[in-house]
């Protein structure tokens, strides 16, 4: 709220926070910071919307000031985690890609760099270094990290071997007799 003067009992200026509805917990954690930012003295309109309208504000017509969301991002980073971070990630429309707009020349480079590099010390390096930049300048906040677990029984084979595993085909799991 810093540059903001207060005016009484009037909020410093107002957001509109969407936290989108397709878990719970965005819900719980949009209630958070509308908390805390009221704490400050910043308004917000908080929402949460059912799951289309979600994706249509988010990802159509970047409808809100502040976003709850989530991504599901594998040990594998490009095209997964970069695409919110890079100008290709910006899609009208399409969910889950770069809904803030932000990108810089040096993170799109750094991106190309890093889907070519075959050797891994040199890939790992660029990755640190695209991290390091987008923790500094990206509007995203990460607030919650959720680790991921594979329940199985021991009959199932092949499952959990693919780096986006979440969103592989699992087409070759199979079951042990």
């Amino acid at each position: 709220a810093a540059g903001f003067p207060k005016k009484g009992k009037e909020p410093r200026f107002t957001l509109n926070l969407l936290a989108a509805g397709w878990f719970t917990e965005n819900g719980k954690i949009g209630a958070y910071v509308k908390q805390a930012l009221e704490d400050v003295g910043v308004g917000v309109n908080l929402t949460v919307p059912d799951r289309p309208t979600s994706i249509k504000r988010i990802y159509t017509d970047y409808d809100f000031d502040l976003a709850i969301s989530n991504q599901a991002n594998p040990s594998e980073p490009v095209p997964s985690t970069t695409t919110y971070y890079t100008s290709d990630g910006i899609k009208k429309g399409i969910p889950f890609r770069n809904a803030s707009g932000f990108h810089t020349d040096e993170v799109d480079a750094l991106v190309e760099k890093i889907k070519v590099e075959t050797d891994a010390a040199k890939r790992k390096a660029l990755v640190v270094e695209f991290q390091k930049i987008i923790a500094v300048e990206a509007p995203n906040l990460p607030l919650v990290e959720l680790e991921s677990i594979t329940v199985a029984s021991t009959k199932v084979q092949n499952h959990s071997n693919d780096p986006n595993y979440l969103a592989a085909s699992w087409h070759d799991i199979w079951l042990a007799s």
